[in-house]
């Protein structure tokens, strides 16, 4: 997501010696990525440094910002970056979980399972098969299918399509993301995902994190559970260690709250943001669709500096997410029920 047009990086200042290697030839051993709104310095996930930098480039990300006149403050960000933030007094406030599947001996039996199952026989019945490409070298008629999909998709919502942590079909055409379609003997798509590489510091890809998740209107049910699943098999085959679903923002399971999340002001901006956002886009029914794999979850955090930055940096993390919505979209943020009634429970396609 760091690597995506739409978002900034910052740069560690290059050492004064001049040595350098790797991200050091544009900075210092480390970089940022962010969105700066409504003077907030947003940074996305965890800095991009060696482990042993991790904490020194998140200073010098904040004391930059401030250096600028921004508020400084990290989104989605890890346990290890939430640590960073409570030994020098900030606000780690849990706001999103990632979920992740550990594929070395991932197999689907037993009960907990039965609708990824039910997905592979119904799609075996069907004619439907699973195939992989990367979009941009996609069959002709498969790829005008797929963005037939997603346009249909857009269309379809009452506000216009979220960005920042949540790709479209244009950042699914990078050259190194993979795509699952699931198609029919007539060559018909029912529906798409998009996967993403994770790469370890040598370069080894070692993992794959899900982005785009768009379906027909008229797919068979499980449709999804098929893509996903197929995917983990397949990159279980090829020595991958884990899938992540990613993380539904402003969604968590009930249990997930730690101190920090309970006090009330916080939770109140939070249930703000994510009680106008869900009738609209769904991340609470996606996060219980993907309980279905039955994975781990890793809390992701927002870091704030203190309560006072709190409600600043949550207009500017809806600002990020709907960067093309106008006035008049945001005013239909204040409305209680999306005009054409909540997503459907267990929908995914409308991610």
């Amino acid at each position: 997501m760091t690597t995506w047009p739409s978002h900034r990086l910052w740069f560690t200042p290059a050492p004064k010696s001049g040595k350098s290697d790797g991200v050091n030839e544009i900075g210092g051993g480390g970089a940022v990525a962010y969105r700066l709104r409504l003077g907030v310095a947003l940074g996305l996930c965890d800095p991009i440094a060696p482990h042993d930098r991790l904490h020194a480039v998140a200073d010098e990300f904040v004391e930059a910002a401030r250096d600028a006149g921004k508020l400084p403050c990290f989104f989605s960000a890890s346990n290890q970056l939430a640590a960073w933030a409570r030994d020098r007094g900030w606000l780690a406030i849990q706001v999103a979980e990632e979920a992740v599947i550990d594929l070395p001996g991932l197999e689907f039996r037993g009960k907990h399972w039965q609708d990824v199952r039910s997905a592979f026989n119904q799609a075996r019945r069907r004619g439907i098969d699973v195939r992989w490409w990367r979009l941009v070298e996609a069959p002709e008629d498969i790829a005008a299918q797929i963005d037939a999909i997603c346009e249909r998709w857009v269309q379809d919502k009452a506000l216009p399509e979220m960005g920042f942590t949540l790709g479209s079909i244009v950042e699914a055409r990078d050259t190194e993301v993979w795509v699952a379609v699931a198609v029919d003997a007539k060559r018909r798509v029912h529906g798409v995902t998009s996967w993403m590489p994770i790469s370890d510091s040598g370069g080894r890809i070692t993992g794959w994190t899900l982005d785009l998740m768009r379906r027909r209107g008229d797919s068979f049910r499980y449709t999804m559970e098929l893509l996903i699943a197929a995917s983990c098999l397949r990159f279980r085959d090829e020595g991958a260690g884990i899938v992540s679903l990613s993380g539904a923002p402003l969604a968590r399971t009930d249990d997930a709250r730690g101190t920090d999340g309970d006090r009330r002001e916080i939770e109140a901006v939070l249930r703000f943001l994510a009680e106008r956002l869900e009738p609209y886009y769904g991340f609470r029914s996606l996060q219980s669709f993907k309980a279905k794999f039955q994975p781990r979850f890793e809390p992701l955090y927002l870091l704030v500096s203190d309560e006072a930055a709190l409600p600043l940096a949550g207009l500017a993390i809806l600002r990020s997410y709907l960067e093309a919505a106008t006035a008049k979209d945001l005013l239909t943020l204040t409305r209680r029920r999306a005009p054409d009634g909540p997503v459907p429970p267990g929908d995914p396609s409308r991610k």
